[in-house]
């Protein structure tokens, strides 16, 4: 605003800014008495020429902003829909080969808590997954006469200390039958490499530790038979011809206290030089020969030895074989079972 005379020169102005965009101007003549004055308006702009652009800018490096973080979380939620995808098909074929194993898993903490059980566990001890998770020592399928030996082995577990072939020990099912198992343990191992926990594998041996126990009786049955019998027998490998087993009454003909003595003198295998009886060992066999075994006539050779005996035939002998004052009738050398 400013106030002029009427040769318009300036009287008095509200303001020291000289605009020079007058698109937007008017005059007013005031039109007082002895004096006439008159009163110019102006409409200017403060600031630059670049002023009208700030908002448009802002708006436009905002929507730019705006548009990245879309982007951005879009990129985001597609990585993690993949990641999950990923983890479920993980844990899924976890799932399925810890379910389809036969061999019963059981993870267990630094405490002895029990975190995890797979199917062939909860099989094997008539268990479900909610009765078994989350207990500690003693387990439900512990024996009550076996407490104090199953306590001693998850101890020595606990420390550590498991024996590399296992724990062979007595549980029971949840209808309280007994069965054997062995239980295998190893560390328990996460993503940053810290162990937190344990996890065992048990395989039900009843039916082989059965097997082996009859077994091992009809081994004790067969040898008790055949050590009764007066008939000299001996087991050899048919390949090298070693002699695996003898009985006493083929020690007590050829002279041997045991059955180690026996294989020192063996045929050796396929490839090697066989081995001569010494001197010694002829001559004994010669002599048991003549006490054991009596002939008719020197050219008769024994049956158990092939070396010919030359001795008085025996009492009551009417052929010309061999006899044996103890056994009626004795057998070859030849004769072997394998």
């Amino acid at each position: 605003l400013s106030v002029v005379d009427a040769e318009n020169r300036e009287v008095f102005s509200n303001s020291s800014v000289r605009p020079t965009d007058r698109r937007i101007s008017g005059a007013i003549s005031l039109d007082l008495p002895g004096n006439r004055l008159g009163l110019n308006i102006v409409a200017y702009r403060g600031g630059g020429a670049w002023l009208p652009f700030v908002p448009a800018a802002l708006i436009v490096f905002l929507t730019l902003i705006a548009t990245a973080t879309l982007l951005q979380l879009r990129r985001h939620a597609s990585r993690r829909a993949e990641t999950e995808e990923q983890l479920r098909a993980a844990y899924a074929f976890r799932q399925a080969m810890s379910q389809s194993l036969v061999t019963g898993l059981r993870a267990i903490d630094l405490d002895g808590r029990i975190t995890f059980v797979n199917a062939a566990f909860c099989r094997m001890t008539g268990f479900e997954e909610a009765e078994l998770v989350g207990v500690a020592p003693p387990y439900p399928y512990w024996p009550p006469e076996e407490f104090d030996q199953l306590q001693r082995n998850i101890d020595q577990a606990l420390g550590g200390q498991a024996p590399p072939g296992g724990f062979e020990m007595r549980i029971m099912r949840k209808n309280g039958e007994r069965f054997d198992v062995r239980l295998y343990f190893s560390p328990l191992i996460d993503a940053a490499g810290q162990q937190i926990g344990w996890i065992a594998s048990m395989n039900d041996i009843t039916e082989p530790k059965r097997a082996r126990v009859e077994l091992e009786r009809a081994h004790e049955r067969f040898v008790t038979v055949i050590d009764g019998l007066d008939t000299a027998v001996h087991v050899a490998d048919a390949r090298s011809g070693e002699i695996l087993f003898a009985n006493r009454a083929f020690q007590h003909i050829f002279g041997f206290d045991t059955v180690a003595a026996i294989r020192r003198w063996s045929p050796p295998p396929a490839g090697r030089p066989r081995r001569r009886w010494p001197s010694t060992r002829r001559t004994s066999i010669r002599r048991h020969c003549r006490s054991k075994f009596l002939t008719a006539s020197s050219s008769t050779p024994c049956p158990a030895t092939g070396i010919t005996c030359t001795s008085a035939p025996f009492a009551g002998s009417t052929d010309a074989r061999c006899a044996s004052s103890s056994p009626p009738t004795l057998p070859t050398a030849s004769t072997s079972t394998k």
